[in-house]
């Protein structure tokens, strides 16, 4: 199976205009995963701000590196481990301190 099986028809349009520098498609993921992102953020940071803040961050950065981003990409598993990476360094700076 393909990765582009593995994504519906939508997430791969909207990467391609995505990368092509469509608002109107980053707008469409934003709403699609925002929920499922922070939810997973709060799930490990148990912190409904840093997760609102950790979520903005992954997007924002998202927005920044569309260019760069493979055309074959499922966009769930890219930014729920974009979040979940986050988190996980957010941790550990929080137990070093």
């Amino acid at each position: 199976m393909t990765q582009n099986r593995m994504q519906s028809p939508n997430d791969a349009l909207l990467l391609k205009e995505l990368k092509a520098g469509s608002e109107e498609a980053f707008v469409a993921i934003f709403n699609r995963y925002c929920t499922r992102l922070q939810l997973e953020a709060h799930y490990i940071l148990r912190d409904a701000k840093q997760a609102n803040d950790v979520t903005n961050d992954v997007f924002t950065d998202f927005w920044s590196q569309r260019s760069k981003l493979p055309n074959q990409l499922s966009l769930k598993h890219y930014l729920l481990s974009a979040i979940r990476n986050r988190c996980m360094d957010i941790k550990k700076r929080s137990a070093a301190s």
